[in-house]
């Protein structure tokens, strides 16, 4: 059982100026020379300012029962906090509050075959309250920017499983699987762009609405998956040890980590969609007597998989067309990679 009190204060009074082709706003902006180029280019540039202050109580309470010698069953409730903050684009998009979970998890610990097995499982529910998200979406004079939203709610459960193996003394295999569903039960944000005259677009709702005199959409996307979150995921690895007769050994073993399809973005669109995959590394290494040194070579990422870690950039399905990022990077795992380990011990 825990507690946590928090006193939170935050101010913002930032001058924002932006530069580039991506930036020409009608109404907004004007030309300037960029300082990066020494040459003219348009300048979307506005304040932004704001004060928070936060007064927040958390905790944790949790229970643990000894089913058996090695089986242990636990249950815990806890509560955690995110302070809000400022972001970078003009008001009212500016601020986002707080972000608040409230966790429960159920769970058993065993160990069975003298030690030599343990499968561990847990089932787990989380509820989100304006929940912060980064997402790609018009500002309120239509330029695209990465904001922080609140979510207003959303809700998580799922299970998890994992298991620890050592069939001999030379021998160990591991597995681990994840089932989660993740959905907004709520979600409206402004947005400076929309499908014209409203309507549905890649699984939201626009709905017009103005703010200080200047056309806009309310986003609704309650219903859809979290991003990054896939139904299933998980890993499984093994490795065996070769005993030498010098004293040393020799380990080989390989892993594999995988997900189902995911979205890499709030809206549907197919082109935000991360397919499932499956990630396959492998190692060998050596290990002198007494462990005085060691040398492990790998190669990860064997099949040079192309996964998406975060959005990938598309058009939104709007009328025209827009991207979602002013700058079309997106991150990725890193590809194929080898690599060799030295250590000594002194």
């Amino acid at each position: 059982m825990g507690a946590r009190y928090t006193i939170e204060t935050k101010t913002a009074d930032l001058i924002n100026q932006w530069y580039g082709e991506g930036f020409n706003i009608p109404g907004r902006s004007t030309t300037a020379i960029d300082p990066l180029t020494g040459v003219p280019n348009y300048l979307y540039a506005y304040t932004t300012n704001g004060y928070q202050h936060t007064v927040d109580t958390t905790g944790r309470i949790g229970l643990e029962y000894d089913l058996a010698p090695k089986s242990l069953l636990y249950a815990s409730v806890s509560q955690g906090f995110k302070g809000g903050g400022f972001g970078l684009a003009p008001p009212p998009q500016t601020e986002y509050k707080p972000e608040y979970l409230t966790a429960y998890a159920l769970g058993v610990k065993n160990r069975f075959l003298g030690d030599r097995l343990q499968v561990n499982a847990e089932a787990y529910f989380w509820d989100y309250t304006d929940q912060q998200l980064a997402v790609i979406v018009p500002d309120i004079y239509g330029a695209l920017e990465q904001i922080t939203v609140n979510a207003a709610k959303s809700n998580l459960y799922g299970g998890d499983m994992s298991v620890l193996w050592a069939p001999t003394e030379n021998d160990r295999l591991g597995a681990h699987w994840q089932y989660e569903h993740a959905i907004f039960g709520s979600y409206s944000v402004l947005s400076g762009l929309g499908p014209s005259g409203g309507g549905t677009s890649n699984g939201c709702f626009y709905t017009p609405t103005t703010f200080n005199g200047i056309h806009a959409f309310n986003e609704n996307c309650a219903g859809l998956p979290l991003p990054f979150t896939p139904k299933w995921a998980g890993n499984a690895n093994y490795t065996h040890m070769f005993s030498l007769s010098s004293g040393g050994n020799v380990a080989v073993g390989g892993d594999v980590h995988f997900a189902s399809v995911q979205q890499t973005q709030i809206t549907s669109a197919a082109g935000d969609l991360e397919h499932g995959y499956g990630i396959f590394d492998a190692n060998v290494g050596y290990q002198s007597p007494k462990n005085v040194w060691s040398v492990t070579g790998y190669v990860r990422n064997i099949a040079n998989k192309l996964v998406y870690t975060s959005p990938n950039p598309t058009g939104d399905g709007f009328s025209p067309p827009i991207p979602k990022i002013y700058n079309p990077v997106s991150g990725i795992m890193p590809p194929r990679t080898f690599g060799v380990i030295l250590t000594a011990n002194f």
